[in-house]
């Protein structure tokens, strides 16, 4: 059940506007927009008006929607019974839902605040509940199972036929045929998670808020780029610490001038330290996640025996590629097996590195000198230093390049939309148009820069989902956003981009791309609400491109000579990848591990055990040896499977990443600019969304199911 609702949709269920909006006759689309703005449709919203209270009233508005939607269902007869007055008008349920809290989860996280976190906390559970309700209402189900037996099924398209099995699907696992007791606790249950979720949420981004260090002695700060040091003293300057004449330097634990680049480029052991302990303190003491992810993970294995499956990852991976928990477990343990003896050369050589600096053998590896070491290995082997590669992604010409990129390979226009409303100065929004038929596909915002009350990391995310084509009119165009948390430009400065920011930003524009050129039959169907082991193929393959010579010359100028970058720092730049390859993986093949075994096994492993030291035990094999303090359990900050939909799914990474290099094979052979190639990626997979199984999608494209072959192969490749 996802994107937005109109009148429209809604009508053409077979309803009307009294039973859809109650005595009161549908208000007009300017009325409703006045008074509804996060509900309405409209090509952008007025963030403006976007305050908490209307973002409240908005959603209760939006529920209250629902459920005269609801009522329609339910008064079908059995014989009057059709795709459109029971099944599109479901979906309908959920697309009324999905605009306001898309916009109170996008403020949520590029513009925190006090009364939005309130907000959210209260909401959150709210809409957890009444979607619970959905599929626990027992007349609901019965026109609904009543409609999917009937032989009109069989005549609807594949798209359609698909829809009404998810549909079925859903309210099966959701525990429709539960008897009532069960059924309340269920809700009890996601309502419950739905609060502790964004608990966890206010944790982690009090203590990024809370912990920051000033330094006073630039010594202490040695080794770090001049340009690093400015923006740092910019930034101190405006927290009231020090003056031009004698300046200090602000780190904190996100955004522009981050405890982890410290880690990785200071000199200083001390301060390398220093900045490992603050940022152990995210997650741990007075902002301890350890209790509620102790509590969540005990509901949702409560949640999945309600809903009949064995554990919490057996649930939430019944409609994925991979099945089961058990065959994702084996997925990873194997491309751990796989990668462990490359993984113990990698982590040898570089303690003997280590061991050379510092004048002694070693036998492990301190956790704040890890990232300070594999910077200095790379650049002794290949001469390479990524801040080399920073004059020549300044960050309008970056991004030009990457459109001009997309532009040849899937015949599109981007055009800036400069006086558009936006949440934030930074924000710039973008139109997208098909040069071929000139449709508009959708527009996107891009809020690039790291400030205070924005989320970490990167993420790309959709607001609405244009209406279907009908007619023989286009579908509506789509509404996305990319959020990253780049460092802005210092005073009097372009702001400059690492290669390791392309690659996110290369990342992100995959995900858009499968939002915004999604054409499907079924609003549910559209861009990224596909399975989650399959969502993360289109931005994984999209990096690809950030290492390929051809596209780096299109989109690498140095920001002050306009000249391309060089072969030389090129060469230099590719052969650095092969650095620490297995050591990559299987960091992050460990932490999948991890989260699925919290999600299969908790009870046995981890309740009421130290969550550290468990964590500790399963990850060794994938981390440097280290016999020190027992660091923080990865799980006490992977926002990712609590608040990003990766909760048993973080083995999907990698997943993609296998799907990525199966399917880039058919670039490397055709070329990576080959719109021929472009159009069938686009045509089985971008425009497909969620309309066929993705094996089928996959099998499309590169002709074969997915192996790991080519992701192995790329680890011996020289």
């Amino acid at each position: 059940m996802k994107a937005t609702v109109t009148l429209s949709l809604a009508l053409a269920a077979g309803m009307s506007g009294a039973a859809l909006y109650g005595a009161q006759p549908p208000m007009s689309p300017a009325a409703e927009t006045a008074q509804h703005p996060a509900r309405a449709w409209q090509e952008y919203p007025r963030w403006s008006l976007l305050t908490p209270q209307q973002l409240e009233a908005d959603l209760r508005s939006a529920m209250a929607h629902a459920r005269n939607i609801m009522d329609a269902i339910r008064s079908v007869k059995p014989e009057d019974a059709s795709f459109e007055n029971v099944f599109r008008a479901y979906e309908s349920i959920g697309l009324a839902l999905r605009t306001p809290e898309q916009m109170m989860l996008n403020l949520g996280a590029t513009m925190d605040s006090p009364a939005l976190r309130a907000l959210q906390e209260k909401m959150t559970p709210e809409l957890a509940a009444f979607r619970a309700s959905i599929t626990a209402d027992d007349r609901l189900w019965a026109v609904v199972k009543h409609a999917a037996a009937q032989p009109w099924v069989a005549g609807l398209s594949p798209a359609k036929q698909r829809y009404v099995r998810q549909v079925c699907d859903e309210f099966r696992e959701s525990g429709a045929d539960l008897p009532a007791e069960k059924k309340a606790r269920k809700a009890q249950v996601e309502a419950r998670i739905g609060k502790l979720v964004m608990q966890y949420n206010g944790l982690l981004m009090d203590a990024k808020e809370a912990w920051s260090h000033v330094f006073t002695d630039k010594a202490e700060l040695a080794g770090m780029p001049e340009d690093w040091l400015e923006h740092s003293a910019a930034l101190a300057r405006e927290k009231g610490f020090g003056t031009e004449g004698q300046p200090q330097w602000l780190v904190t634990l996100g955004g522009a001038c981050s405890a982890a680049e410290v880690q990785a480029r200071c000199s200083v052991r001390a301060t390398r330290m220093l900045m490992w302990e603050g940022r152990q303190t995210v997650g741990c003491g007075r902002f301890d996640t350890a209790p509620v992810i102790a509590e969540i993970m005990l509901l949702r294995q409560e949640l999945a025996e309600l809903s009949g499956f064995a554990n919490y990852a057996d649930m939430v991976t019944a409609h994925r590629m991979v099945g089961n928990g058990q065959t994702a477990l084996d997925f990873v343990d194997d491309l751990i097996a796989r990668l462990k003896p490359e993984f113990e050369r990698e982590t040898r050589h570089l303690m003997d590195f280590a061991a050379q600096r510092e004048g002694h053998p070693m036998q492990q590896l301190e956790p704040w000198d890890e990232s300070y070491y594999e910077r200095l290995l790379k650049l002794k082997e290949y001469q390479f230093d990524s801040e080399s590669l920073r004059p020549y992604f300044e960050v309008s010409a970056t991004i030009r390049g990457l459109f001009r990129v997309a532009a040849t390979m899937f015949n599109l226009e981007f055009r800036e939309q400069p006086n558009a409303e936006v949440w934030h100065p930074d924000v710039r929004l973008f139109e997208v148009y098909d040069t071929r038929t000139g449709h508009h596909l959708g527009s996107f915002y891009m809020d690039l820069y790291a400030r205070t009350g924005k989320r970490s990391g990167a993420w790309q995310d959709t607001l609405t989902c244009g209406e279907p084509a009908a007619g023989g009119q286009p579908h509506r165009p789509h509404l996305a956003t990319i959020c990253t948390n780049f460092k802005p430009a210092a005073p009097g400065k372009p702001a400059l981009l690492s290669h390791t920011e392309v690659l996110m930003l290369f990342h992100e524009f995959g995900h858009l791309m499968h939002a915004l050129l999604s054409d499907t039959e079924m609003q549910s169907h559209n861009g990224c609400n596909v399975a989650w082991d399959f969502v993360e193929l289109p931005s994984k393959l999209n990096e690809y491109w950030v290492w390929s010579p051809a596209v780096l010359k299109l989109i690498a100028r140095h920001h002050e000579t306009g000249e391309p970058i060089p072969d030389a720092l090129l060469g230099q730049l590719i052969a650095a990848k092969r650095f620490m390859r297995a050591t990559d993986k299987i960091h992050q093949l460990g932490s999948a591990r991890l989260d699925l075994l919290m999600h299969m096994q908790y009870g046995s492993m981890f309740q009421d055990k130290n969550l550290d030291e468990v964590s500790r035990g399963v990850v060794a094999e994938t981390r440097y040896p280290y016999e020190g303090p027992c660091p923080r359990s990865p799980m006490r900050t992977l926002n990712h499977c609590f608040l990003g939909g990766y909760a048993a799914g973080f083995y999907s990474y990698k997943w993609a990443e296998m799907l990525a290099a199966d399917a880039f094979s058919r670039y490397a052979d055709e070329g990576l600019l080959n719109p021929a190639a472009a159009d069938a990626y686009r045509e089985a997979i971008l425009s497909q969304g969620d309309s066929r199984p993705a094996d089928e999608l996959f099998r499309a494209f590169t002709g074969h199911a997915p192996g790991p072959e080519a992701l192995l192969r790329e680890l011996q490749e020289e």
